[in-house]
């Protein structure tokens, strides 16, 4: 289905859409189609006028031969690098006028020639000013609203061996190389078992920090280094607060912005680990803006499977429906069994935002978490310890999703408290402590209760 036909069929199903999302294979394969996207800031304008708002999708990586990368040379940018000169491979590096005289470290991802990576430990915030002016550059063009950052692990395609890729339209690129023997092996080939440590992303030798640092103490900080970069440049870009979503996170990220859990698959195995080795642990790590791609990204996903997702993850603080540009639909809309599901979930999500905007606000405030396990709030109840696909908003609402394929009802467990049915089939109903089954119909709301003398 075209965007159009996608936006209308979301705007008549009437479901709370309120957040457009663009990844970057669209654009791609609009490209390798001869589609025109020169109407794309007008396209944003439209949705706006409607209400909506733009998340855009932002990689580092910065093709050698771009304008951008241009202007960050000439404002003496910082990107990763290699250690020695010796090390530069010239068949690459002389392809890119721009990066021949330089020791820039340059690889393969989504662009069609070769990328640089920004080095966001630069500590004369170089790196941080020129990104900043690059936001602000394309939001001049297209008004978008928010920044969802990818591929900054930093990934990297083809390190050591080259894998076609049906998005290339140039053949075959020069791949990134990293020495696996010889003195300069020493952080790419460690001296004990272990798959390569540059395997999809950069060489373990470079040097980051304005050459101050190695990589191979620094990679894991790449995504939260770029969550800061980019939580300083939305904000002076639009003039007012957004998103940031991130791929790569690392303690501390979410106090600068949220995650997503990923692209995961469209399986009901995937939909489970959502909840307890996605969102809560993610909420334990204080990154509590998170949620999964709704559905499923990868594979195509059935109708119940969309339907049972959608009931769960509309109670997930980051809740996007999501999926590969080859998958078959899956927006709510495309089954009224999904729509109608859809629907009264996320109208009961907009009915108590207020509660989990102010459980948002204690969490950066005060460090609670936003999704918790139920063991969080009855430490010494040992069954809730082995209660791991319900959660508890803040400490008055649990949440019993369904999450198996077949089923309509749900063993839920209740902890020593009192508990009140907010289905409405069941509404105020008194739950009894422990395992109780319970409805989970298909047509009504995921179970749901909250409990007494709590906010």
């Amino acid at each position: 289905m075209d965007e159009g036909g996608v936006m209308e069929s979301c705007k008549n199903f009437g479901g709370g859409h309120k957040i457009r999302g663009f990844r970057r294979t669209s654009l791609k394969i609009a490209k390798k189609e001869n589609r025109d996207w020169s109407g794309f800031g007008t396209y944003a304008d439209d949705l706006h006028s409607d209400g909506l708002h733009l998340i855009l999708i932002f990689d580092p990586a910065i093709q050698a031969d771009y304008a951008s990368f241009q202007r960050g040379i000439e404002k003496n940018v910082s990107f990763i690098e290699w250690a020695k000169q010796s090390q530069v491979p010239k068949s690459i590096q002389e392809q890119y006028p721009m990066a021949a005289k330089t020791m820039i470290m340059l690889g393969n991802v989504w662009p069609d020639r070769n990328t640089a990576f920004p080095d966001f430990l630069d500590p004369t915030n170089k790196t941080l000013q020129w990104w900043t002016s690059e936001c602000q550059m394309y939001h001049d063009v297209v008004p978008f609203d928010g920044m969802w950052i990818d591929m900054n692990e930093p990934s990297n395609f083809d390190t050591d061996t080259y894998q076609e890729n049906y998005l290339r339209t140039d053949g075959i690129k020069p791949h990134l190389s990293c020495p696996i023997s010889g003195s300069d092996s020493v952080f790419d080939n460690p001296p004990y078992k272990t798959y390569a440590l540059c395997s999809k992303t950069l060489c373990m030798l470079a040097k980051t920090g304005r050459r101050t640092m190695n990589f191979y103490d620094t990679k894991n900080l790449y995504g939260l280094s770029e969550a800061i970069a980019t939580s300083q440049a939305l904000p002076a870009t639009t003039g007012k607060r957004g998103a940031v979503i991130s791929r790569s996170t690392f303690p501390s990220s979410g106090h600068y912005g949220g995650a997503w859990l990923g692209d995961n698959t469209a399986t009901w195995s995937d939909l489970q680990t959502s909840i307890y080795s996605g969102a809560m642990e993610f909420n334990w790590f204080g990154i509590p803006y998170v949620g999964s791609d709704i559905c499923g990204f990868n594979g195509n996903t059935t109708e119940e499977l969309c339907l049972r997702w959608h009931q769960m993850g509309a109670f997930h603080s980051f809740c996007r429906d999501h999926n590969t540009h080859d998958g078959n639909p899956q927006d709510p809309a495309v089954w009224p069994s999904v729509a109608k599901a859809a629907r009264i979930a996320l109208e009961f999500r907009y009915k108590y935002l207020p509660y989990l905007y102010s459980l948002h606000y204690a969490a950066a405030a005060y460090g609670h978490t936003v999704v918790r396990p139920l063991f969080f709030e009855f430490p010494f109840d040992k069954e809730a310890m082995n209660v791991d696909h319900q959660f508890i908003w803040g400490s008055a609402l649990m949440i019993a999703p369904a999450v198996e394929q077949g089923v309509t009802s749900v063993r839920a467990y209740f902890p020593d408290a009192t508990w009140y049915s907010l289905v409405t089939e069941t509404y105020a109903a008194y739950m009894d402590v422990g395992y109780v089954d319970v409805e989970a119909r298909l047509d009504s709301l995921t179970p749901i209760y909250v409990r007494g003398m709590k906010y």
